[in-house]
């Protein structure tokens, strides 16, 4: 049966309907008219695939047929589309996408399996979109330099092109392939170390914009709490204009890096703390008052207990930085009903050529 895809899926999948029901559709994208079998009937839905084709599609880059325009529109639909339908906002003000000027070789860290048959993502891909230039030249070293027991090779570069680059060993252990151990990279004016454990965000280019996103609504002077810091870059990113800044995450080597980098820059107003940010907001926040709390939870999005403790920290300022628009726009709808208001979104295009996109939410306390 012949179907018309007219949008995409948070997993990338094609969207059409068969009889007035929604089918998701492995590997096509918006503007194909395809024949299609159904692969399971879910009531609601169904699932199917294009007819006679087992062709895998590149999973890191499964909309690269798309031109990059319409990336950019349907990402930014998904995210008022999700406020509209899961916050019930009507009309929620969504700032224009920010996307690439130039949205390929953007990733700053590859992970390529060694022994795989998959035809990415593995040692013997001698050219992809989304890779740095830098990581494509490693890839070819390493197939002309191969390493006994290797099982992955991970690849990481900064800006200026340095690398660092090992191998996971069948034993897990991992072993240094090319370049140094230690590589340093800068967001804005923030120096940040990068080794083989480092919690960083794989395009430079746009994280400093969604950075300055972020700081753009710090007013100067401000108590600020970051929680699920990862390695602390917004809180340090935006500690030149805070009186002081304190970070909250629940991975140890994460906080170790926080610290470091403080040190490393001279930051002498922001701490971390290690923890989950429902058991410490409650038990060593609790009165704190704090003038902006910024949220950057994994897709998950945040557990209710949290959301509560937040409100009860009453922030005047409240930043919710997302990787999920379904789960964004469900705790924006506590928060609202926990005396918050919505003000604006801003979506920012860290991973062209996927169905992904990051958000900067802002709210006030009413």
């Amino acid at each position: 049966m012949i179907v018309d895809i007219f949008d995409i899926s948070e997993n990338g999948d094609g969207i059409g309907r068969i009889d007035g029901k929604i089918v998701f559709v492995k590997n096509a994208l918006p503007g194909d008219s395809i024949d299609v079998e159904i692969t399971k009937d879910k009531g609601s839905f169904f699932l199917a695939k294009i007819k006679g084709d087992n062709s895998p599609v590149c999973g890191g880059a499964p909309l690269l047929r798309l031109e990059y325009g319409r990336q950019l529109e349907f990402k930014e639909k998904r995210v008022k589309d999700c406020l509209e339908r899961l916050s019930g906002i009507s009309a929620p003000k969504v700032n224009p996408i920010v996307g690439m000027e130039h949205p390929f070789n953007y990733r700053n860290k590859g992970e390529f399996k060694v022994n795989e048959s998959l035809p990415y993502c593995n040692v013997n891909c001698v050219d992809c979109p989304i890779q740095s230039k830098e990581a494509l030249e490693v890839l070819s070293h390493f197939r002309n330099n191969p390493v006994k027991n290797a099982e992955e090779l991970i690849i990481r570069n900064n800006k200026a092109g340095d690398i660092l680059s090992f191998t996971i060993q069948k034993s897990g252990y991992p072993l240094l392939f090319e370049g140094s151990n230690l590589i340093n990279d800068f967001i804005g004016n923030l120096k940040v170390e990068v080794d083989a454990a480092s919690f960083y965000q794989v395009n430079g280019i746009q994280c400093e914009k969604l950075y300055s996103k972020v700081k753009s609504y710090v007013d100067p002077g401000s108590f600020l709490i970051d929680l699920y810091c990862g390695a602390g870059s917004i809180g340090l990113f935006c500690s030149d204009i805070c009186s002081k800044v304190i970070g909250v995450e629940s991975v140890k080597e994460a906080i170790i890096q926080a610290n470091r980098n403080a040190v490393i820059n001279g930051i002498v107003n922001a701490s971390f703390i290690c923890g989950k940010a429902e058991d410490v907001v409650p038990s060593k926040l609790q009165g704190v008052n704090a003038d902006i709390v910024v949220l950057d939870p994994p897709r998950a999005g945040c557990k209710a207990s949290l959301l509560n403790t937040v409100a009860e920290i009453a922030p005047k300022k409240l930043i919710y930085v997302s990787c999920n628009p379904s789960t964004l726009a469900r705790d924006i709808k506590v928060l609202c009903s926990l005396g918050f208001e919505f003000v604006e979104a801003t979506p920012f295009d860290l991973f062209p050529h996927t169905p992904h996109v990051e958000t900067v939410a802002y709210l006030v306390r009413q």
